[in-house]
């Protein structure tokens, strides 16, 4: 369970970082085409 657990916080932190490199890629595009 407890592994289960540790996964799944894995998985989120994974998932948070690749959103956070979307959006940052996305804002520097922004600020690169305006």
């Amino acid at each position: 369970m407890r592994k289960v657990c540790y996964t799944g916080h894995q998985i989120i932190a994974v998932l948070k970082q690749m959103f956070a490199d979307l959006s940052f890629e996305s804002r520097a595009l922004k600020y690169v085409t305006e």
